[in-house]
Parts: C-alpha cells; sequence; structure tokens
C-alpha cells in the first residue's frame, strides 16, 4: 500500500530514477484503488490518472464511492446524537430502527452524494474498472436502512461521513465477512 497523491503518482512514473522506494514498490503492486471524498476536481483528476495509468501500465484499478454521507446538525452532531441529547436514553429497536430509516432517506437524497456516485459508476463502466460502492456496508438497500449503532451500542459515525474508532472496527468486520472488498 502506497498512499500518494494524484500529481505524486504521476511524477513517481514518469521519474527517470527506476530505482526509487516509490518506483519500486509500484512496479511491484498489481493493483491502484482510488478511495478518496471526491468532489469534481478530485473526479477530474481521477479520470485523468485512469487514463494515464491505462496507457502507461498494465495495472488493475478500482475505484471506490464516496463513504455515506449523513445528515448534521451543527457542526458535529448526528441524527443519532440529536435524538439522545433530546431524549436523553439510547433508542430502543423501534427507534432505532426509525433512526436507520431516517439516514437512509436522507442518504437517498442527498443530490451531490449521488451526482458524484452517478459520475464514478459511469467512468467505471466507460473504463471496466471495478467499483465498490461504500454504502453497501453500512446500509440495508432492501430495507433502506443504515447501521446506526454497533451490535454493542456504539456509535458508528462521528459526523456527517467519518466513523468513530468503533464503527471502523465494526463496518471492517462487515467489510471482511461479506467480501465486500473482493477484488477479482
Amino acid at each position: 500500500f502506497l498512499p500518494v497523491s494524484i500529481d505524486d503518482y504521476k511524477i513517481i512514473l514518469e521519474e527517470k530514477n527506476k530505482n526509487s522506494e516509490e518506483n519500486i514498490l509500484i512496479s511491484k503492486s498489481d493493483i491502484v484503488i482510488f478511495s478518496l471524498f471526491y468532489d469534481d476536481n478530485k473526479f477530474n483528476q481521477v479520470r485523468e490518472m485512469i487514463k494515464f495509468i491505462k496507457k502507461n501500465t498494465n495495472k488493475k484499478i478500482v475505484l471506490t464511492t464516496n463513504n455515506p454521507i449523513f445528515n448534521l446538525y451543527g457542526s458535529r452532531f448526528t441524527d443519532l446524537d440529536f435524538f439522545m441529547i433530546k431524549y436523553k436514553i439510547k433508542p430502543n429497536k423501534k427507534q432505532l430502527i426509525k433512526l436507520e430509516k431516517n439516514y437512509y432517506l436522507f442518504l437517498k437524497n442527498n443530490t451531490n452524494y449521488n451526482q458524484i456516485n452517478k459520475k464514478l459508476a459511469k467512468l467505471s463502466k466507460n473504463n471496466n474498472i471495478k467499483l465498490l460502492d461504500k454504502s453497501f456496508y453500512q446500509c440495508d438497500h432492501l430495507k433502506k436502512r443504515c447501521d446506526v449503532l454497533t451490535n454493542d451500542y456504539k456509535k458508528i459515525n462521528w459526523d456527517s461521513d467519518h466513523h468513530t474508532l468503533y464503527g471502523a472496527k465494526y463496518l471492517g468486520n462487515k467489510i471482511y465477512t461479506s467480501n465486500w472488498f473482493l477484488i477479482d
């Protein structure tokens, strides 16, 4: 795994010193994974980078969508936070289901999130690149609900799109057990 910026990657591949640590690591890699918080600018950079990689290497390329984005009150209060502050309790099963449905509804109605992910899907399809949708490990699209709490009733999302440590562990386990990250 070599985290580099898009501009750095181009420089590394074009660098005359083929014995640099970066060139050696990249030459040994088989897969380049783009996992960013995409905006239009980063999307355009990734699109250009994909062209560059396809033209200059035989690396497999994988894209991921943006993290699911949920409602936020003020600078950091989620719907779950707002519920717990208002009622001073953790939600019961019925209340939790309602919160999970609210999270899902917000995600599905988020125009910016959906537009960039549609662009990623089109980019993926046009370039025959695997696209991993990050919402699949946090949301159940059949039940129209998104996970809010871990099995131990720990908060998953710190804010609109960042995970808590408990949330990262919980979602990491879901990723592993569901084979979400299976790249064939």
